[in-house]
């Protein structure tokens, strides 16, 4: 059992402080102290120094700064950048960067409140796998199929979601080269939709172990937001356009994302997302009559 958990976030500077949410949501429910690598590029400024010094000396989490030369993907991202930014793709490259003593990390999206202690989840055997992961919720959908056959995907295969990963650095290590992922990734450039995800899912198809969905409830319709059963679950995915900051989407687990950024002191931004949310809902059904 380890007393320190390694995380991994890759970002840029609009999701920080998101993750500054995101990881006190996590201290919540662990006694282990938390060392923190951020894959990024040009991460600086004093809304950045803000978020760090809260971490560390807030917190009392061990941040390690990566900055990693955007051109190394530069050329393979055109298109994918108008949704996503350049950082994604730096969890693919994350064993070439974590320092070499570092055996596992827990990648976590930004846009994740933690509602449960992940401990086992953090600490399980691999099963000599390279990942484990949480298959996509839209994965079963039958659009998704036609789209796993250009990505070359098993037709019985599992499509898994990369918003939580938890990384057998070791394994990694001793597999694909540097190189070898770069071209994968830049061959790959013309049939990506969810590009990271889907050169995660390529790379390693065969080699991830599959665990509940508690750990990555992806919440990314209103349908699946207000139907779920929170009770079970651990990790709370605001997966898409549904993110719990945004005034129009102040649906049932948003409740979970205010609660903690309540307690780190918005409480001005949540009166402002509630009162909008409030004169949205009753404008839309004017907005409707006009369509």
């Amino acid at each position: 059992m380890e007393n320190n958990m390694n995380i991994l976030l890759c970002l840029d500077k609009t999701y920080l402080d998101k993750a500054k949410t995101m990881l006190e949501s996590l201290k919540r429910f662990t006694d282990k102290t938390m060392t923190v690598y951020i894959m990024s590029h040009g991460l600086k400024g004093q809304s950045v120094d803000n978020v760090l010094n809260y971490l560390q000396k807030k917190l009392h989490i061990t941040v390690n700064m990566i900055d990693v030369d955007s051109n190394i993907v530069q050329g393979m991202t055109e298109g994918a950048m108008d949704f996503y930014s350049i950082e994604m793709y730096y969890r693919i490259l994350a064993q070439f960067y974590i320092p070499k003593d570092v055996q596992r990390v827990l990648y976590l999206d930004a846009d994740i409140i933690i509602k449960a202690c992940i401990d086992d989840f953090y600490e399980q055997s691999f099963d000599e796998f390279s990942l484990v992961a949480i298959e996509d919720v839209n994965s079963p959908k039958s659009h998704m199929r036609e789209h796993f056959n250009k990505l070359g995907l098993s037709k019985s295969g599992r499509y898994f979601n990369s918003g939580v990963l938890l990384m057998n650095l070791v394994k990694l290590r001793k597999g694909r080269g540097l190189q070898e992922i770069l071209e994968v990734i830049s061959r790959m450039q013309p049939v990506l939709q969810f590009p990271d995800q889907d050169v995660l899912n390529v790379l390693y198809e065969n080699d991830v172990k599959y665990v509940e969905t508690a750990f990555n409830c992806q919440l990314n319709s209103p349908e699946i937001m207000e139907s779920t059963n929170y009770e079970d679950m651990a990790v709370l995915h605001f997966a898409g356009i549904y993110k719990p900051w945004n005034f129009r989407f102040q649906l049932k687990p948003a409740r979970y994302y205010w609660e903690v950024r309540l307690a780190q002191g918005y409480r001005l931004e949540y009166v402002k997302a509630q009162i909008l949310y409030r004169i949205y809902k009753l404008l839309l059904p004017i907005k409707k009559m006009f369509k």
